[in-house]
Order: structure tokens, then sequence, then C-alpha cells
């Protein structure tokens, strides 16, 4: 072993991951045991900050996370927009991409935002896609750029184990 990975996990900074299955979504999610699930929404969703720093209706505090997962009742990427209120008119950027999982990269929506206001610093990235004839999603929103790479990597680590019901 390199030196190098012998002093990463030697000081614990490779984190361990859990695994659950969702039955809300029949997701399989895989996600850092340093993060912790939040049970407030609806939707399977994980954080990296306590409850308690939540500031009031702004949903992560600064240089934190979320990312949710789900199975939207929608059954098109038209549909989904129009469900959850994403339009350029809001401020919704869309790109077609591709998003890689477990099976392969699959074909994605990718909708993002940039807020100034009324979310101070926030960014929101969603990617919606189809497997086996269902429509899934996986949402982050993040607040600043300090650990903007990180945050995007583990989206898309987090989206690549996904395990989706047959």
């Amino acid at each position: 072993m390199k030196p190098a990975l012998i002093l990463l996990f030697g000081l614990g900074t490779i984190p361990a991951w859990v695994t659950t299955h969702d039955t809300r979504s029949g997701l399989t999610i895989q996600y850092p045991r340093n993060w912790r699930r939040d049970t407030a929404p609806e939707n399977f969703t994980i954080v990296n900050f306590p409850e308690k720093d939540a500031p009031p209706q702004l949903l992560v505090p600064m240089n934190k996370a979320s990312i949710m997962l789900a199975a939207p009742p929608v059954k098109s990427f038209d549909e989904f927009n129009h469900y959850f209120g994403f339009s350029p008119q809001t401020g919704y950027k869309f790109e077609q991409t591709t998003i890689d999982l477990k099976n392969g990269p699959v074909d994605s929506e990718q909708i993002t935002l940039d807020e100034k206001h009324p979310i101070a610093g926030g960014h929101t990235r969603v990617n919606v896609f189809a497997v086996n004839g269902r429509l899934y999603e996986i949402y982050m929103l993040y607040r600043g750029d300090l650990k903007r790479e990180e945050y995007l990597a583990l989206f898309s680590r987090i989206a690549r184990e996904l395990e989706f019901p047959r």
C-alpha cells in the first residue's frame, strides 16, 4: 500500500459509508457515515450538519449541504419541471447531459440555480433521469463555494453507487 493511502486511512480522513434502502423510492443508497439522515423531509435526505444548525427557512447553513434522492410522482421531464416549478422564468438553467450510474451512463436533464436571493450563496443542482421506465432525481442544495468541488464529487459518487429496483 502506498504511504499516502496508509496516512489517509491512519488519520481517518476517508469516511466509512452507510448503505440503506429507501422504501419510498425503492433505491438502495450509499452515503458517508459522517452525514446524517434528515427525517423531516418526505423524501430520503442526508445533510452534513446538526439539526440545530439549520438556519430558519434557508435549509442549510453556509458551507454545508443537503442531498435528496427520490422517485417523483411524474412520468416525464416536462411533467417534472412543471410539477416542481422549474423553469427559465424562475432562474433555473437546463442542460441535457449524462449521469454515471453503477450500470453505466444514462441520459439526464440537469437543472441548476445559483441564487443571490432569497438564499444567499445558495446553489441547487438536480439531475433527473429514467431507469427501468421510472423517473428519479438526485437533488443537492449547498451554500457557499468553499466546498463546491467536494460536494459535486460526493453528489456524483452517490449517484454512481445507486441501486435501482427491478
